[in-house]
């Protein structure tokens, strides 16, 4: 599963590495471990996704920067009308500023309009391209990386939250931020014309606003980022138990489960709470300084219309009246700007989610001129393999050949290590030390999708994709004729039941194929891997959800998929080894046994000791003796 990063190159800028450091972290503890993104990193690393769309986000800024300048010119027709057309008892001035004011405002919706469809599109396009990035990425990550993190954990720390939350912060940064931005300095522009005191009324309480929102920040940002881990948290409490949730039925656990995510619940609210409560403040503050601001003005502004100031002389009653329109606009605005420096410090938190996950880097790693062999004979070798899962080796010190054309067996109780064998030739993990070779080509001087390419697979508990039959099927042929998919489905001993649904192959399988049994999943998991014609085989015990009828048809298309082929076949049935080439017995992570059938059984070792358990009648001696055998 390499880490490729050049399917959506406008947001390769995103995808950098992690320090070691983020990464052991990660490795320790990966669904709470966090990297921190600085604000000034956050807008480096979101400038390659903005960067494309950057025509269009200036014209609506611009746009957005009109609409600003509407919003200032506003009070100016209050102090017209107060100050001009009732001294003057005109109704036609009252009418024409009446005019102006409804001009103004209809050209302003019109421009907002417009401003907002650019906003949208370019906003959906960099949500889109994210999402791309973002799900290319993921489906390149290795099982490593896939074992340690929950796939609803997963989807709700990088699709849901952090990708909305980008989403809601672009469309805030240029319908809010530029907005106020505009209007504050035209406001400001105007207010200094009018009565520099009173302005500087108003700016000194637009100071306590930064100064509030810089002290109250940090504490914003340390309980949204609580909070959303524990909302990851409790993401992953449900999703484990809604897929469990026919164990809780079997066993009657609904109480019990229900009592504990209760337990589970109650302090993931307590951490929202406290986000909220230090949202809450800061909102509190603004407006009490908001408050004060208003008293202060419509005190000083008294002051400057009944009396002389000094050389100021007195403040027209309409400049008094425009001035509490521009302060409650400027407040409003201040106000708004604060909020997003506040919201901007708890979207930090989802910003950094995302980009940890991004940051992470697969353990599968495709060197940059890997390219296959031309001609292979699909030969598999295993030379002095270790490898372990996390501190215990499950595989030790494994030399072994796979011989091309041929069906290998893999044999031996359960955990010796056949399923991570297995794993390895598919290159979904590296061994700690040791080669796995292909045709004597070490796997990691190939390019992974295209060696993976090379193998059919049906594992034990086949997954299908909640679609219909057909489209599962055509998902590794899309090419193939209708015809030619039935055919296949014969062979595999599925088509007996596919005609007898109504809508046949455009039937809907469910999540994972729930809506069929567990043989129908298996008969059409080897369906699928009949389709893909590949050199290279991996049965993991194809037949061992299927009745004994069902078994013996689907063995017919298992022999016609075996030749010519080089097969691994993890075996837990003594009927799918009989045949095989080699058997390779397993025992505690090594190979202990190699050889036919026939030759094992009269060695009298491991095997033999297997092969007489499984076909003892004694369910005592099954019980307390696991052979590996169904």
């Amino acid at each position: 599963c390499g880490t490729r990063r050049h399917s959506y190159p406008q947001v390769s800028g995103i995808l950098t590495a992690m320090s070691s450091s983020s990464e052991a972290e990660l490795v320790r503890n990966p669904l709470r471990a966090v990297r921190h993104y600085p604000i000034a990193e956050i807008m480096r690393r979101l400038g390659p996704l903005v960067w494309p769309h950057r025509w269009r986000l200036s014209g609506a800024a611009v746009l957005v920067g009109a609409v600003g300048l509407a919003v200032a010119l506003q009070p100016l027709l209050a102090k017209y009308v107060i100050d001009v057309a009732i001294p003057e008892r005109s109704v036609r001035l009252a009418l024409i500023a009446a005019g102006v004011f409804l001009a103004v405002m209809f050209v302003r919706m019109g421009i907002w309009f417009w401003a907002m469809l650019l906003i949208y599109r370019a906003q959906q396009a960099m949500v889109y391209d994210l999402r791309m990035t973002s799900f290319s990425h993921l489906q390149r990550l290795c099982l490593t990386f896939h074992g340690q993190f929950p796939s609803g954990f997963l989807y709700e720390r990088v699709f849901g939250n952090s990708i909305n939350t980008l989403s809601n912060v672009l469309q805030g940064v240029f319908t809010t931020l530029v907005t106020y931005a505009v209007g504050l300095l035209f406001s400001l522009g105007f207010c200094l014309y009018l009565s520099p005191i009173l302005t500087v009324v108003i700016l000194a309480g637009g100071i306590g606003y930064v100064v509030a929102a810089k002290a109250l920040s940090g504490r914003i940002y340390a309980t949204t980022r609580a909070s959303n881990a524990a909302a990851m948290d409790i993401v992953q409490v449900i999703m484990d138990k809604l897929r469990g949730h026919k164990t809780i039925q079997t066993f009657a656990l609904e109480d019990r489960v229900q009592e504990e995510f209760s337990r589970q619940l109650k302090p993931a609210m307590t951490t929202w709470m406290a986000s909220v409560v230090a949202t809450m403040k800061l909102n509190f503050v603004t407006e009490g300084l908001g408050y004060l601001i208003t008293a202060s003005v419509l005190v000083v502004g008294s002051i400057l219309v009944i009396r002389d100031v000094g050389d100021v002389g007195n403040l027209p009653l309409g400049t008094l009246v425009a001035f509490l329109g521009y302060q409650a606009a400027l407040i409003g605005m201040i106000s708004g700007i604060t909020n997003m420096y506040g919201q901007l410090m708890g979207a930090s938190t989802a910003f950094d989610q995302l980009f940890t996950v991004i940051d992470t880097t697969s353990t599968i790693v495709e060197r940059p001129v890997a390219t296959l062999p031309s001609n292979f004979q699909a030969r598999l070798s295993f030379r002095n393999v270790v490898f372990a899962y996390d501190q215990s080796p499950v595989l030790r010190g494994i030399d072994l050949d796979i011989p091309a054309g041929k069906t290998t067996a893999l044999v031996g109780r359960s955990g010796c290590g056949k399923s991570t064998l297995a794993n390895l030739m598919l290159r979904l993990y590296d061994p700690q030390s040791g080669e796995v070779l292909l045709d004597g080509h070490n796997l990691r001087d190939l390019p992974v999708r295209e060696y993976r390419a090379l193998f059919g697979v049906v594992l034990q508990d086949p997954f299908l994709f909640d679609t219909t039959i057909e489209v599962n099927l055509r998902m590794v042929r899309p090419e193939v004729s209708e015809a030619h998919l039935i055919e296949v489905l014969r062979q595999a001993g599925a088509w007996e039941f596919i005609e007898k649904f109504p809508d046949q192959l455009r039937h809907q399988v469910g999540e994972g194929g729930r809506l069929l049994s567990g043989g129908q999943r298996q008969r059409l998991a080897l369906a699928r891997c009949l389709l893909t014609n590949s050199r290279l085989v991996i049965l993991d015990e194809a037949t061992s959800a299927l009745d004994a009828e069902s078994e013996q048809i689907v063995q017919q298309g298992i022999d016609t998929l075996c030749r010519e082929r080089t097969v691994v076949v993890v075996a837990h049935r003594l009927a799918t080894i009989r045949h095989a080439d080699v058997i390779i017995v397993m025992d505690q992570g090594r190979v202990v046994e190699q050889g036919s059938f026939d030759e094992l059984l009269a060695r009298g070792g491991l095997f033999a000791n297997l092969h007489a358990i499984a076909t003892s009648t004694s369910t005592h001696r099954l019980k307390i003796e696991e052979a590996g055998f169904a």
